[in-house]
């Protein structure tokens, strides 16, 4: 059970209920003010009975503000809630009563912010939020404040959630979404989205196996790897020993080693690197 105790302690009475589209509790009716004089009082209820707003109604001549009849509460189609009745005003003396209608909406919010993340290249990333509010919601994400669209790679970006794919370091940015209503806007919290190039480490090695020589290397999990060598250190001396993908991690990004195996006897002195294609 609920019950509302208005804010002049007085008289409050409920004229009109409704439900709303999510299956609220709309309530509405007079309740005496501080000034002794009735207003228009109007509560939300969840489903469950919990309270989600309170709005008063003080007319412009500050005196009694009434909905009348069972009939004075509306529900638009987009939840806008409408409240009608007599409203004392100021133009014919404090006793006259007018017309008033209310509308009452919820502006834009944003109930779960994006947040900002660390990606290697050859990635993907997708930003996302969680908004509410009266009517149609619409979104516009933004890289450095500038409006994005749907291109190769990137997609969602007029949605509540946008992905980047392929990430490259021009990707690296900061990013926001702009939601919006027919009765207003809200913005998100800007993120930034750093990109790293990934890790080319030798984690061990060369050991000799069998007569091969053996080496281990590190890399960013799902990426594609050469593995080279040479003898001399020489710049223009690398020749290419193998292809390798390091392996996915459970959290689908991290480190993944990778094992290469080089044929030869080891009589010669080698060395051996793992070069990511694209940089």
């Amino acid at each position: 059970m609920n019950r509302y105790n208005g804010t002049g302690n007085g008289n409050d009475g409920a004229q009109a209920i409704a439900l709303d589209k999510d299956g609220n509790v709309l309530v509405t009716g007079y309740s005496v003010g501080g000034s002794s004089n009735k207003d228009y009082a109007t509560i939300a209820y969840s489903s469950s009975g919990l309270p989600l707003w309170t709005n008063r109604f003080n007319g412009t001549g500050n005196g009694d503000d009434n909905p009348l009849t069972r009939s004075c509460l509306a529900i638009g189609s987009d939840g806008a809630v409408f409240v009608t009745g007599a409203s004392t005003g100021n133009y014919y003396g404090p006793s006259s009563f007018d017309f008033a209608t209310v509308c009452y909406v919820h502006l834009p919010e944003i109930i779960v912010s994006p947040f900002s993340r660390t990606n290697l290249v050859g990635s993907s990333v997708t930003f996302s939020l969680v908004a509410n509010g009266t009517g149609s919601l619409s979104y516009q994400w933004k890289r450095n404040g500038t409006n994005l669209v749907d291109l190769a790679g990137l997609s969602g970006a007029i949605t509540d959630s946008f992905t980047i794919s392929n990430i490259t370091l021009l990707d690296s940015a900061n990013y926001f979404a702009v939601v919006s209503s027919p009765y207003g806007s809200v913005t998100s919290s800007v993120v930034t989205l750093t990109v790293e190039v990934p890790q080319r480490t030798i984690a061990s090695g060369p050991a000799i196996d069998n007569g091969q020589f053996v080496v281990r290397f590190q890399g960013a999990s799902g990426l594609g790897y050469t593995v080279e060598y040479t003898k001399s250190l020489s710049p223009t001396d690398w020749k290419k020993l193998a292809t390798f993908t390091a392996p996915e991690m459970d959290e689908g990004f991290g480190i993944g080693v990778f094992e290469v195996r080089d044929a030869i006897v080891p009589s010669e002195q080698r060395y051996y690197r793992a070069v990511f294609p694209e940089y």
